[in-house]
């Protein structure tokens, strides 16, 4: 890799192509930064072995090619040239699963550096790079034909100035100017091969994803779960966008929509758009629908219609199978989880965390306590750090408190990083029963101590072990000051805590139950489909039999 490239970029990209629920891999050819510890994040029980050479041989643990259960699930290669990569495939295939993967990363050969020094006359030296038809045609000549391939940035990419330029040269030569840009700025190219046996379909999603501040909840249940999706063989990811658009081209099997409203006025077009182009409308929704009177009021179409829902907890799935029985609950899970934090390498004062939205009936009842605690200790024992709630901030009586607005995904977990002890405050009412333990498994991949309200976290935090429960005031208050006071405790807890996320609640060990979920719901379209025109008999407009996509 050149000097400007960015192995972050690579390492994101190569994993990419690898299987999330790949428990055994090999790394072969040269390492790529970042990689093996990007694959021990989102698997902490995961196995890698390395070959020295892209083509393994010797080096490799003899058991590797005896049978499919000591083969690995996914090897990936890093390569130069087409004839490295080419004896390193056929090398590869034998040591994979029958249902394995072999991704590739190699680079590009015209990128716009090398094409920029040709076009000066100036010679271009280092490995010959690929392009996309070499790239394939050297893949079938190993016997491993791509299934996947993707162009990615990791450099400077093409000045504007130059962009600018490109442009008319592109439309004079009748092509599309913003595709040859992308080739242009590309550096390398990532590609999933299964050189053993290949997928009997690939199922091809697209969707809507909600569009609204903060992003976390489109990215925790509509972007990361699809990405995970994606990385598996029979699973291919298209735009899911904040707005519905027709696929450019054929159909897709797949329609995921976050939390619809829809109503008889203005939701039937777009409904019948996706039925014309989608075999399955599949909602997501992970919360009480009471919260939108318009969803009652329109005859809970937002259920009826779809040909199932996937939600987070089994009491909302309890609540939407009133609507439509096939409901499939997929509880939230930590994607990538970050290293320990152990507690005697944490600097400064302690830091309380409140983040939420839409709590005040939560936290008002036991604001006093708080404050009897916060206001004992000063700014060098104690920092509150408080996001989105602005009516809490002005409450709480800390001396060294900081507010933060709605913040972005990634910005709130690089606060949540830095935090030592984090309050979960839920009220006993049906509403906050339907919310997920989400914040818990927050807290605990960032090594937070929680003191949580047994509402939801009663159910999944082990108390003294794993969290801290109260159930009143005083021990709200309690439980405060001991882990504010007691940094053992705190350690221990946080620990435990993040220890349950690393066994339990990684996106790996639940992705093949979801892509099972999926390739079930294909199999019985038919049978889904009458259901969905049964439901919908007394919406004519909206029960209309689906046509058989084109």
């Amino acid at each position: 890799m050149g000097e400007s490239e960015t192995p972050g970029v690579l390492a994101d990209r190569l994993a990419a192509q690898l299987p999330i629920t790949a428990s055994r891999i090999l790394l072969a050819g040269r390492s790529v930064p970042g990689l093996e510890m990007l694959l021990r994040a989102r698997n902490p029980k995961i196995e890698i072995d390395r070959a020295d050479s892209a083509a393994p041989a010797t080096d490799m643990p003899t058991d590797a090619s005896r049978d499919n259960t000591t083969r690995y699930d996914a090897a990936a290669l890093v390569a130069d040239t087409p004839d490295e990569a080419e004896a390193a495939l056929k090398a590869l295939a034998p040591k994979v699963r029958d249902e394995g993967v072999c991704a590739l990363l190699v680079p590009y050969r015209f990128t716009w550096p090398r094409l920029q020094a040709f076009l000066s006359g100036k010679s271009v030296s280092g490995a010959a790079g690929f392009d996309p038809d070499e790239l394939q045609e050297m893949a079938r000549r190993a016997g491993a034909p791509l299934a996947r391939i993707v162009a990615i940035q990791a450099g400077p990419g093409i000045p504007e100035d130059a962009a600018q330029a490109v442009r008319p040269l592109a439309a004079a030569l009748k092509l599309d100017a913003e595709t040859v840009l992308r080739r242009l700025a590309a550096s390398h190219f990532t590609a999933q091969t299964r050189p053993r046996r290949v997928p009997d379909r690939i199922i091809r999603f697209t969707g809507k994803a909600l569009a609204s501040k903060p992003d976390a909840m489109a990215i925790v249940r509509m972007q990361a779960p699809l990405a995970a999706l994606g990385t598996l063989p029979e699973f291919m990811i298209d735009d899911l966008g904040p707005t519905p658009r027709r696929p450019s081209k054929g159909t897709r099997d797949v329609f995921v929509w976050q939390r619809p409203i829809l109503t008889r006025e203005e939701s039937l077009p777009v409904y019948r758009q996706i039925l014309e182009t989608h075999k399955l409308l599949v909602v997501e929704f992970d919360d009480n629908p009471m919260r939108w009177p318009a969803i009652a009021e329109n005859g809970h179409l937002t259920f009826r219609s779809a040909h199932a829902v996937r939600t987070s907890t089994e009491t909302l799935a309890k609540i939407i199978r009133e609507w439509n029985p096939n409901v499939f609950v997929s509880p939230n899970q930590i994607e990538a989880l970050p290293p320990f934090r152990p507690v005697e390498s944490r600097q400064g004062p302690v830091r309380l965390l409140f983040a939420a939205l839409n709590r005040k009936e939560d936290w008002a009842p036991y604001i006093d306590a708080v404050n009897e605690v916060v206001s004992r200790y000063g700014p060098e024992r104690l920092r509150v750090d408080v996001v989105f709630d602005r009516a809490f901030f002005d409450a709480v009586k800390a001396e060294d408190k900081h507010y933060q607005p709605v913040l972005p995904f990634r910005e709130y977990k690089a606060l949540l990083s830095k935090a030592d002890i984090a309050w979960l405050p839920l009220e006993d009412n049906l509403f906050n029963r339907c919310k997920s333990d989400l914040k818990f498994i927050e807290c605990g991949a960032y090594s937070v101590a929680v003191v949580a309200s047994p509402v939801i976290y009663g159910d999944v935090v082990r108390h003294g072990e794993t969290g801290l429960l109260y159930k009143s005031a005083k021990q709200l208050r309690e439980h405060l000051r001991a882990l504010i006071e007691d940094r053992e405790q705190r350690g221990k807890i946080a620990r435990a805590a993040y220890e349950e996320v690393a066994s339990r609640r990684m996106r790996t060990y639940h992705a093949s139950g979801e892509a099972a979920w999926y390739a079930g719901l294909l199999r019985h379209h038919e049978a889904l489909e009458a259901e969905r025109v049964a439901r919908l008999r007394d919406e004519p407009a909206w029960g209309e039999p689906q046509t058989e996509p084109a």
